[in-house]
């Protein structure tokens, strides 16, 4: 699909796999050198810029494209079947971050995530209201920028169809600082809003991308119990998870 699609990818010389043993051969184009971007730094709009940009190439040449839609590889987040896998490692993963945050967690915080989980089947209205492909891990650490200003986006297992809010949501609470969203965010979705529409996409207002987004923060916070209970956080020490429970500005 790459071939199809504008978003600057690793160009693929040899893919293989054995389908029953699961193992791989995979051969990427090497696409150093890249610069080293840490989320949070202080000079990283340009950066945020940049990778908003060709983000926009992806969800504008897949904007509510039924034949894209239509291939059965792709799971659509709105599915029943993946609401319900999302609540089954959902669900042990919230009792693990309550037992694990103990007083950390502010009622309005518990409050919350137990409400998402309670709602978690009647998604598929917000999660449809817009659709295209999301690159599903969408952040610094999977976009890389090379010193003559090109941007590769790399480690594309978790691409569904799903709300666009869902990429930008992660991509801004993975890549920026608190205090960085409060100042950056109005520009940074201006600047998303026009590169969708200098690529066709012209019709979509800023109140659709503030609705998006909120569906795309409350998708992230479902996303972290997630990631928790996949990755055994009880087995884990403190320093590895006092990130996934600590309270984020929304």
């Amino acid at each position: 699909m790459a071939a199809e699609l504008a978003i600057r990818t690793p160009s693929c010389y040899y893919a293989d796999i054995d389908t029953e043993s699961g193992d791989f051969s995979l051969l990427l184009e090497d696409v150093s050198p890249r610069l080293p971007v840490l989320p949070g730094a202080e000079d990283n709009l340009p950066r945020l810029k940049s990778a908003l940009t060709e983000l926009a190439l992806l969800h504008s040449d897949t904007w509510m494209a039924p034949a894209i839609s239509d291939a059965a590889w792709i799971q659509r987040f709105s599915d029943p079947t993946a609401l319900t896998s999302l609540s089954a490692w959902a669900t042990p993963g919230w009792d693990m971050l309550k037992t694990m945050a103990g007083d950390a967690l502010q009622l309005s915080h518990i409050t919350l995530g137990d409400e998402i989980l309670a709602n978690i089947m009647n998604w598929d209205k917000s999660l449809d209201q817009r659709i295209c492909l999301i690159h599903g891990d969408y952040r610094f650490g999977n976009v890389l920028f090379r010193p003559f200003g090109e941007t590769i986006v790399v480690d594309w297992q978790t691409i569904h169809w799903a709300n666009p809010g869902c990429d930008m949501a992660h991509f801004l609470m993975n890549s920026t600082s608190p205090e960085q969203r409060t100042l950056w965010q109005d520009e940074l979705s201006e600047h998303y809003i026009q590169a969708l529409a200098n690529n066709g996409v012209v019709a979509y207002t800023k109140a659709e991308w503030e609705f998006d987004f909120r569906v795309g923060m409350l998708f992230e916070v479902l996303m972290v119990m997630t990631t928790v209970f996949g990755v055994g956080a009880d087995k884990l020490n403190d320093e590895v998870k006092r990130p996934l429970w600590m309270p984020c500005k929304m």
